[in-house]
């Protein structure tokens, strides 16, 4: 019952892993990146089992192969982690992503689909490493409009889907310790890290550029799937503000009795993140 996968380390990047498909049939990548003081086995290892399990109520899993990225969240700069994060993007697929795959090596039908999933930090990150892609293009092409979608057609990245649990894109309540009094290692984590924690401030010099250069690609290039999220937050998340550019589409069920750490963890009486991120 359901796809059989491997699991894989991935050496070059510490801690990252991948549960891919046996028969090398899947078309879709799907990466999921944690949040800030996350890892990609606290925060996502419920999915690896419930994939399989649940395979007749979804069968979209079948056709996906898993990438579990792992990044310093707590004392490296945002910038800095977008970068890092298409270093790995690069390494799971080729420069000509739909022609070919890099990781794992296989002989089978390559990737044709992306699908970002992220996490708090992770989906700053995310968004992010997915507007460099894009101003890169903008430079290139002079910032001439017909040319610079020619070319966004053309880049997987781009093109991508972007699911994101309670992102931190609107900024964190770091400055209020409230939202962490039940744990103790977020607590700590927060305490230990002034740098990351600044940049997620509402309105901080890397948070509101961010938003304002994918919300203006997206009115000019409504087309362009990747600037367009599809976000969850739990009902009882006292760690972000629940809010979300003015291209997002904000789930309005807010699962209740979900918090900022639970809402991206599924369970047998928990499976809306395996309905969410197709």
């Amino acid at each position: 019952m359901g796809q059989q996968r491997v699991l894989k380390a991935i050496p070059e990047f510490r801690k990252s892993y991948a549960l891919v498909s046996l028969d090398h049939s899947a078309d879709t990548a799907v990466i999921f990146v944690h949040g800030f003081a996350g890892s990609p086995t606290g925060t996502w290892l419920d999915f690896h089992g419930l994939i399989k399990i649940c395979s007749p109520n979804y069968p979209w899993w079948d056709q996906a192969d898993l990438f579990f990225y792992s990044y310093e969240s707590l004392r490296t700069p945002i910038l800095a982690n977008a970068e890092e994060f298409e270093r790995f993007v690069l390494h799971i697929l080729s420069s000509d992503a739909t022609e070919a795959v890099r990781f794992p090596a296989r002989t089978g039908k390559p990737h044709s689909k992306l699908v970002l999933v992220g996490h708090s930090e992770g989906a700053v990150v995310i968004r992010r490493w997915l507007l460099d892609c894009f101003m890169r293009i903008e430079k290139a092409h002079n910032y001439k409009d017909d040319p610079i979608l020619n070319a966004v057609t053309q880049e997987l990245a781009l093109n991508s889907q972007l699911r994101l649990f309670a992102p931190a894109c609107m900024g964190t309540n770091f400055s209020s310790l409230l939202g962490f009094a039940n744990s103790f290692s977020l607590f700590s984590a927060i305490a230990s890290s002034s740098l990351v924690r600044n940049e997620l401030k509402p309105n901080s010099p890397i948070l509101e550029p961010l938003k304002t250069g994918t919300e203006n690609a997206s009115k000019r290039f409504r087309d362009v799937p990747a600037f367009k999220a599809k976000v969850l937050f739990g009902k009882r998340d006292q760690v972000v503000h629940t809010a979300a550019y003015e291209c997002d589409d904000i789930d309005s069920n807010f699962p209740i009795g979900h918090n900022h750490t639970s809402i991206c963890k599924p369970g047998f009486k928990y499976l809306k993140p395996l309905e969410f991120v197709p």
